[in-house]
């Protein structure tokens, strides 16, 4: 008994699908075509990836144009009591107060969590004011 052979597959045609662009070798793929790739990617992407990412983007610029503003404000000279301070906003992983007496070191204060202190260093003593205020604390 002889074994009846498979027929063999059939050739590939050579006209292409219908509404395809015809496939050319070496050249450089149509515009339109690229664009139809492109929105067929954007499509399989979820829409809340989407949303999630321009969230991420919008909060990331928000945080640096604060950390840059922060970073370039100058300091600001205040009086308070016998003392003459100046007190500025700085970005930093430690938050709260900071208190800077340049010959004793530092005072730090934790009053919030937000990423930024106040820096109050003083520059200047009354030394009547500071007096007065040792000899007779009601009249702060």
């Amino acid at each position: 008994m002889a074994t009846p052979t498979p027929d063999p597959p059939p050739a590939p045609s050579a006209d292409p699908p219908a509404g395809a662009a015809p496939a050319r070798r070496g050249a450089r793929p149509s515009p339109r075509e690229v664009l139809v790739r492109v929105w067929a990617h954007r499509r399989a992407r979820p829409e809340g990836l989407r949303r999630a990412g321009r969230a991420a983007g919008v909060v990331l610029v928000v945080l640096a144009g604060a950390t840059l503003g922060a970073a370039m404000t100058p300091a600001v000279p205040a009086s308070v009591g016998p003392l003459r301070l100046d007190v500025r906003v700085v970005p930093s992983l430690d938050p709260g107060v900071h208190l800077l007496l340049p010959p004793a070191g530092r005072v730090t204060f934790d009053t919030d969590v937000a990423p930024f202190a106040v820096e109050a260093a003083v520059s200047e003593v009354d030394p009547e004011k500071a007096r007065a205020l040792i000899t007779s604390p009601g009249a702060l």
